[in-house]
């Protein structure tokens, strides 16, 4: 048995979502676990949350790491940490095979069946901004990681946020944003430090996709544009 901190950040109008991920989390992850939720919201829900201002974005996401890392006395008594974005949903049962001896992500499913060349290409999604540290040279562009699910040890998790953070910090020292926010990072990092186990593309299914009766987590079909709305 082990404990798992399940890492959620809901401000704004995302914390209409978390009743039903939850909901959802109950019914497929594995049971013999314990599972301990820390949410990072504005809102009370459900008499769960940790208080987090609601910020404009790209902020909320761009700054997840320093948002836990500021909670990390909380984390230290769990063995595994998993965040996962608050828009998704479990829609099968998802077992030990998430847990590894270090990292954990997931492919990214808008890009794991192009070819290579393009992936790690000009056009791919990975940072090209040299003057960013989210930029990943060429040559250690492989497996490009969705950023709605990271997971891993305890100490490989914070280890992970806490690079994120400075390299977060240096960029917007030099106002400098990545185009995919954290997770141009999270992909330099990973391309440096590669997960103990990798994922397949059906733990963050995307739903502009075919449907995927294998998905085990989806997306949900929203507004983002609506949804990210400053109020």
């Amino acid at each position: 048995m082990k404990k798992i901190g399940l890492l959620l950040i809901a401000t704004g109008k995302y914390a209409s979502l978390v009743s039903q991920f939850i909901s959802s989390a109950k019914e497929w992850l594995p049971k013999k676990h314990i599972w301990m939720t820390f949410l990072l919201t504005d809102t009370d829900v459900a008499g769960l949350g940790i208080p987090r201002e609601h910020l404009p974005w790209p902020l909320p996401t761009l700054l997840r790491y320093h948002a836990f890392l500021k909670h990390i006395n909380s984390l230290d008594c769990m063995d595994y940490l998993f965040y996962l974005d608050v828009d998704t949903r479990f829609v099968a049962s998802v077992g030990d095979e998430i847990l590894g001896d270090g990292l954990t992500a997931v492919r990214h499913s808008m890009f794991w069946d192009q070819p290579e060349g393009w992936v790690v290409g000009p056009a791919g999604p990975f940072e090209h901004n040299e003057k960013s540290q989210a930029f990943t040279p060429e040559c250690k562009r492989r497996i490009y990681y969705d950023g709605s699910l990271i997971g891993g040890t305890r100490e490989a998790w914070l280890t992970m946020a806490r690079k994120i953070v400075e390299w977060t910090n240096a960029d917007l020292s030099n106002r400098i944003i990545p185009r995919w926010w954290d997770e141009g990072y999270l992909n330099r990092y990973l391309a440096e430090n590669p997960p103990s186990v990798t994922l397949p593309p059906t733990y963050a299914w995307r739903p502009n996709l075919p449907e995927n009766k294998s998905a085990k987590i989806v997306m949900l079909n929203k507004d983002d544009n609506a949804m990210r709305a400053w109020e």
